[in-house]
């Protein structure tokens, strides 16, 4: 069991112990400002619950079959646009993200740089740059 903690500014931040031998983001992301996309492996399942015990926030949870199609990337766009970059139907055929009605989805191939270890979130970088008025 390895340990991951996210420390962002302002929030309460708390060590989440992670069960099944993975880290934090590869079994689940944000898929919004009450979405958790979650795996459905036993791991994930056992990370989940220490993370409800953890939090007095209810989250929406979806759960996907595959361990890479929970590793997403939410972004808040211009006039609050919600899009999810999320791994594509070929890469991750079971998963439900067609569930998310109120986002704009953005199927995005990550299957060449999977086979050297890398995930969705290990390929970008997100900027906050604020609007010039």
């Amino acid at each position: 069991m390895c340990c991951d903690a996210v420390c962002v500014q302002d929030f309460a931040v708390s060590t989440v112990p992670v069960c099944g031998g993975s880290r934090l983001k590869n079994i689940c992301s944000m898929g919004g400002p009450d979405t958790i996309i979650i795996s459905s492996s036993d791991g994930a399942k056992k990370t989940l619950r220490v993370m409800e015990q953890l939090t007095d926030h209810h989250y929406e949870i979806l759960s996907v079959p595959e361990d890479a199609a929970a590793n997403c990337i939410y972004i808040r766009g211009p006039a609050k646009v919600d899009f999810l970059l999320h791994p594509t139907a070929e890469e991750c055929p079971n998963s439900a993200f067609q569930r998310l009605t109120d986002y704009t989805l953005l199927p995005t191939a990550c299957s060449e740089a999977s086979k050297l270890g890398a995930a969705l979130s290990s390929l970008c970088l997100l900027i906050n740059k604020k609007p010039n008025y």
